[in-house]
Order: C-alpha cells, then structure tokens, then sequence
C-alpha cells in the first residue's frame, strides 16, 4: 500500500489556475474532468483561478463551479471575463497564480504546445513537460521509443499522406500484420480518430475519414484482455497505482462512448489476474512513464496477446479525471483520495518548475 499522508503542507493555501475545455474532439470530456478536479482542490483549501477554452479558441473565466457549462463553443453567459490567450496569462498573474492544473485532454492540450506557452510564462503546470508531452501524444513516435526500449507493442506500419491508399495496399498490410486492422490518427486522445476494420473496404473508408494531411497509423489487432496502469511521480521517484482491468460493453473496443457512459465498461481495480501478471503489468507502465519521460500523472494502456505477451498500446499523459475515470478509481484502491491525488499533482508541478529553472 502507498502512503500519501503530509502532502502539500507547503502550498495548500495558494492560488491555483485551472484549465478546462479546448479543442473540439474532447472539448466536453475536459469539463467533466475538471469539475472532478476543481471539487477535489477547493475540498483541500486551494483557491481556483479557472479559464474554460471555447472552441474558437478565446479564454473565459469561470467565478464558480456551480456556473459550469457542459459545452463552450465561443463564449458563454456567466462568464466573468473574456479575452485571449495572452490576457487570461497576464490575468491569472495579477490574481497571484503561479501554477495552472490542467484539465485539458488531447489535441493542443496534451502534445506540449500548451505546456511550452505556459512555461515561456513562468507557470508551474501539472503533468509531463514539453517534450515528453509531444512524443506521447505521437502514437507513432510513441511506438518508436517503445521499440527502441525493448517494450512489447503490436506491430505496426506508418502510412504516410502520400502513400497508395487502395485495396492493393490495405490487403499488404493485411498480409503482414493479419485482419483486424486498427487504424488510427496519430495525434488524438480518448480512441477518438481509431478505427477497427475487417475489410478492405472497411479499411479505405477509415482512411478516409482520417483523411491525408498527416501519417495514419496501422496496428496489429490484439484480442486478449485490456488493462490499464497509472503511474504517478517523476524518475527513479515514480510509483505504480493498482492496475485496472476493462471489458467494453457498448462497443468494439474501450472507445470514448464505453469509457464516459456509466456502464459502458466493466472495469476492476485492482485487476483479478495473478500477482506475476500484475507486477509485470506495473514495471511495463513505469517502464513506459520513465522512457518518454514523463512527470507528474500518466496512464499506460496494455493489452493481452493471444500467447500471453504484454504490449503496451499508448501512454496518456493527461488521463480523464471525471467520476467515471479509471486514474482516480485506482488512486482510491492505493487508499488515496481525489483530493490527496490533486496534491500531489501540484507538488510535483512546483518540483518540475523549480527543477527547470535551477
């Protein structure tokens, strides 16, 4: 059992910037996330400075989460101030925010970019760093560092915007990595962007949504059982959560409506396999976590090959954090709750800072 007891004493009276909302393809997701979170903070004493991005883009404060929209496409009517990017930076500064907790998921929020403009301006911020906040959120790039780390991944091929995109060319990837094949964008969170194809045709209509402005990744299809591993920390510091285990009800695989529709999964934490099994699910999160360097909070997705083998499909470096999701469920079962998980967070976000500037 890990011990969580005296985190925070130093900072638990300080101001907080919190950011929710973003782009579009978990835009509402991110608000569910951060009511969960904000709850949790304000529970612990800390004081919430909240900007929600609308879809288009301009930041608006939020005065209290009782006014909390579930959707912000450009502004909405509670909001107690409006303005850019800038502003709202220059904003939470005069409110005495030094470190923003971020409740963002995906595209723009979790590949580095949001980290490296939070960072050119001085804030402490929950989560992973610039670069590893890049490299995991590239599935591609992501599997490249798990080939070079020795960590068992499915197979795979990179179909680049200017490759053949025929019947031809699905059936040699079929002939190579066998059917199903699992298409995916590169750069989105939640499995939005994944599609589960058992025929060419099925396969040349998810390129087609996925479209050909950037590299679509083709895997493997693993059948086996779906597990689910948090790690939290930083370097030889960062610890394990318990595992989860998933069994999908509403569809193909564990895609965003089964993970955000209560009773859209069957999940289990801890996971029910043996104790060999879960500590090799363990060491392959953390193994995972340190090798794209990550800090703060991630969680490593694995699955179970037909002959038994782990292999790690993705790491996220900003997981749900709503009250369906499976980071806080584990953070529980290690006996810490919501409000102990958020501190410890915003510790390491003052630690990651102090680090980078020393």
């Amino acid at each position: 059992m890990l011990s969580f007891g005296g985190l925070m004493s130093s900072h638990s009276s300080r101001k907080l910037g919190l950011l929710s909302g973003g782009h579009r393809s978990e835009h509402d997701i991110s608000l569910r996330s951060a009511s969960s979170m904000r709850k949790a903070l304000e529970a612990s004493g800390f004081s919430i400075e909240e900007f929600i991005i609308a879809c288009d883009g301009s930041w608006n404060a939020l005065a209290a989460e009782n006014q909390r929209p579930t959707h912000v496409e450009s502004s909405f009517e509670v909001a107690a101030w409006r303005g850019t990017a800038a502003e709202a930076v220059l904003r939470w500064a005069a409110l005495g925010v030094d470190c923003v907790v971020l409740a963002l998921h995906g595209k723009s929020g979790e590949d580095g970019s949001m980290q490296g403009f939070l960072q050119q301006h001085g804030f402490a911020y929950t989560g992973c760093g610039v670069q590893a906040s890049a490299l995991a959120m590239n599935k591609i790039l992501t599997k490249r560092i798990l080939q070079a780390e020795g960590i068992q991944t499915p197979p795979w091929r990179v179909v680049p915007p200017t490759a053949p995109r025929d019947v031809a060319q699905v059936e040699a990837w079929a002939s190579a990595l066998g059917w199903p094949l699992v298409l995916k964008a590169p750069g989105l969170g939640s499995s939005v962007g994944v599609f589960i194809v058992r025929s060419p045709d099925e396969a040349l209509s998810a390129l087609a949504d996925l479209g050909t402005r950037e590299d679509v990744l083709v895997e493997g299809y693993l059948s086996g059982r779906e597990f689910s591993v948090p790690v939290l920390g930083s370097g030889p510091q960062c610890r394990a959560l318990p595992t989860i285990s998933i069994v999908p009800k509403l569809g193909k695989f564990f895609d965003l409506e089964s993970k955000y529709t209560p009773g859209g999964a069957e999940e289990t934490c801890p996971a029910p396999v043996a104790d060999s099994i879960n500590q090799e699910l363990m060491r392959l999160a953390v193994q995972t976590h340190r090798a794209v360097g990550a800090t703060g909070l991630t969680r490593t997705d694995i699955l179970e090959g037909s002959d038994g083998s782990l292999q790690v499909i993705e790491i996220n470096t900003l997981p749900g954090m709503t009250e369906q999701s499976l980071v806080p469920r584990s953070a529980l079962v290690a006996g810490m709750s919501m409000g102990q998980l958020m501190q410890a967070l915003v510790q390491d976000a003052y630690e990651q800072c102090a680090r980078r500037n020393s």
